[in-house]
C-alpha cells in the first residue's frame, strides 16, 4: 500500500498543465479555498474510492476526514506547499499497475471543474455520514465500510477504465 503523499506527488507529477498549484479562490459552502488545494484532495478522495471499489484493496493507508467541501487527506492538506516545490525532485515506489490506475483517474478527471469535483465528491456515503461533525474522530472516514455501496456506485467509472488505452 501507498502514502497518501506517494500518490499526491505522483499526481502532481502527471499534471502538466499545473492545475493543482492553481491560487485561485473558489468559495464554496461557506469556506473560502485555494482550487489546487482542493483538486488534489479531490483527487486523492475518489482514488482512494474507486481503487477500493475495483480491487477490494486501499490505495494508500491514511484516513480521509469529512470536510466540508469533501474528503481531505490531513497529511498532503498540512504538506501540500511543499509537496509542490518538491514535486519534480521526488521519486515514487508506486508499482505500475498503480502508476497505470492513477493516470487513468488522471483523465477521467482532469477535465472537471472544482465544483464538479466537489459534488462527486460530496456522493461518498461515507462523507454524508461524516460530514457535519466538527471533531476530528467524528470526522474520520471509514473507506473499507462501503466496500459494497462503492462497487456499485463507481462501477460505470471503473468499466470506462478498464477499456482506456494509456
Amino acid at each position: 500500500m501507498a502514502s497518501a503523499k506517494e500518490v499526491a506527488v505522483y499526481l502532481m507529477q502527471l499534471d502538466k498543465e499545473g492545475r493543482f498549484n492553481s491560487k485561485n479562490l473558489v468559495e464554496a459552502n461557506g469556506r473560502t479555498f485555494y482550487e489546487g488545494r482542493a483538486r488534489l484532495n479531490k483527487y486523492l478522495h475518489l482514488a482512494q474510492n474507486i481503487y477500493y471499489a475495483k480491487t477490494s484493496k486501499l490505495l494508500f493507508e491514511e484516513p480521509l476526514y469529512a470536510y466540508d467541501n469533501g474528503g481531505v487527506v490531513e497529511d498532503v492538506r498540512e504538506s501540500f506547499d511543499m509537496l509542490i516545490k518538491t514535486k519534480d525532485k521526488r521519486s515514487v515506489s508506486l508499482n505500475d499497475e498503480t502508476k497505470l490506475f492513477l493516470k487513468k483517474i488522471f483523465i477521467v478527471l482532469e477535465k472537471a471543474d472544482i465544483y464538479k469535483l466537489m459534488d462527486l465528491s460530496h456522493e461518498d456515503p461515507e462523507w454524508i455520514a461524516k460530514h457535519g461533525f466538527y471533531n476530528k474522530q467524528e470526522q474520520i472516514m471509514d473507506t473499507a465500510a462501503r466496500l459494497d455501496e462503492y462497487k456499485e456506485q463507481y462501477a460505470d467509472i471503473i468499466r470506462l477504465m478498464d477499456g482506456m488505452a494509456v
